[in-house]
């Protein structure tokens, strides 16, 4: 594997992904806040941001590198229509569908020198105002770093 790139290059490029999905834009706030505050939330408003990265085993030699991994968490938001809750429920589900294969889909730039995996999700938290449905995705990048 040749050397990674770096996080914020992975970070917009799982964004562009995204935002070929009709109807998807990107919380321009910190990743962690949506949702949190009326002025971060919006229906099919999303964000993406990484945890603690730690080495994924192997050899960690000058010259080499060493090979990394991360979570990567992908959360937006959908509206739920008063009189169609179960409308809007549904509507979240096909959105977390539609964000996980443009994000596995392993013919899209995000694979260029870095492995995607995904891992779960959580679907059907509601705001505090109940306004609004968060939906969670969880992956795993791999990559790898020359030292």
């Amino acid at each position: 594997m040749s050397a990674g790139l770096a996080r914020k290059t992975i970070r917009q490029n799982i964004r562009d992904q995204i935002l070929t999905i009709t109807g998807y834009r990107e919380s321009p706030f910190h990743p962690q806040s949506l949702g949190r505050n009326p002025n971060n939330r919006g229906d099919k408003v999303f964000s993406v941001f990484f945890g603690s990265t730690s080495e994924d085993g192997g050899r960690q030699r000058e010259g080499l590198g060493v090979k990394i991994s991360y979570p990567c968490v992908v959360s937006f938001l959908t509206q739920i229509k008063p009189h169609k809750a179960l409308e809007s429920y549904e509507e979240a589900l096909d959105g977390e569908e539609q964000i996980i294969r443009a994000i596995i889909n392993p013919s899209s730039p995000l694979y260029n020198k870095t492995q995607i995996r995904y891992n779960s999700s959580t679907t059907a938290e509601l705001t505090d105002t109940g306004e609004f449905q968060l939906t969670i995705i969880n992956f795993t990048i791999q990559s790898f770093y020359t030292l």
